[in-house]
């Protein structure tokens, strides 16, 4: 088998052309994603610690196609400092909802 010589980050954008990633979860804490590689079908993503891949290559800590592709589409979520203004709006909107009002 030939390897294909193009870099890493082509091969992401190949993969993200393709339609092959599909980004399954994004929340403040983690982001997951499937890719579909050549075989099979890899879950990728963001959790408190880092980046995670369960392809080969990141099994060997190499840089993988699979997660250069989410890498391209998503940035590493971050915790933003809880101020009052912030809880006062979670609070209200998680009224709202409970009432069955939905907020904008």
């Amino acid at each position: 088998m030939t390897r294909d010589r193009s870099s890493l980050t082509e091969r992401a954008l190949q993969l993200i052309a393709d339609g092959r990633l599909v980004v399954t979860l994004v929340d403040g804490e983690q982001v997951q994603a499937t890719v579909r590689g050549t075989d099979t079908t890899h879950l990728v993503g963001y959790r408190r610690g880092g980046w995670y891949c369960d392809c080969q290559a990141a099994r060997y800590n190499q840089r993988c196609t699979p997660l250069a592709a989410v890498q391209l589409v998503c940035r590493r979520p971050t915790r933003e400092p809880l101020t009052a203004s912030r809880m006062r709006a979670a609070q209200d909107e998680a009224t709202a909802t409970r009432n069955g009002r939905r907020t904008a």
